[in-house]
């Protein structure tokens, strides 16, 4: 191997790392206590992006807030890092959710910011919840 390609390597490997690098435990509770809203929603649709992995846009109600204002709507679209069943997230990715578990009438729990008028999943702390219940069941994604 020339040492011009020896060195192209390296550089890819690092660039490869740190963009798929995990967030640590202390990020990921950090940005649960920074989000603005702690939704619990039923599910009612979803829009597949045009090649997976990507963004699913979650249709759903509102069933509780556990923290921020209700949404002005009952029923909200949420955007959510997902995948194919199947499909190898890199690592560092391990959260993106399969879309095949998007199921009408499922329920989830997530911590959501709202930018732009769009809700978003933070850090991918999103998880689904056998029972929709007055206290919220999230046991976080560390």
């Amino acid at each position: 191997m020339t040492r011009v390609a020896l060195w192209l390597l390296v550089l890819a490997c690092i660039a490869i790392s740190e963009a798929t690098a995990m967030m640590s435990p202390e990020e990921y509770r950090a940005a649960r206590e920074a989000a603005s809203h702690w939704l619990q929603m039923r599910i009612d649709a979803v829009k597949a992006p045009r090649k997976l992995p990507g963004v699913c846009i979650v249709r759903g109600e509102v069933i509780r807030v556990f923290r921020g204002p209700p949404p002005a709507a009952k029923t909200i679209d949420l955007e959510v890092e997902c995948k194919g069943r199947g499909q190898r997230s890199p690592p560092g990715d391990e959260f993106r959710l399969d879309i095949q578990d998007f199921l009408t009438g499922r329920h989830l729990e997530a911590f959501v910011e709202i930018r732009d008028g769009r809700y978003l999943v933070v850090a991918r702390q999103i998880e689904f919840v056998a029972t929709p219940g007055a206290k919220p069941t999230f046991t976080g994604k560390e």
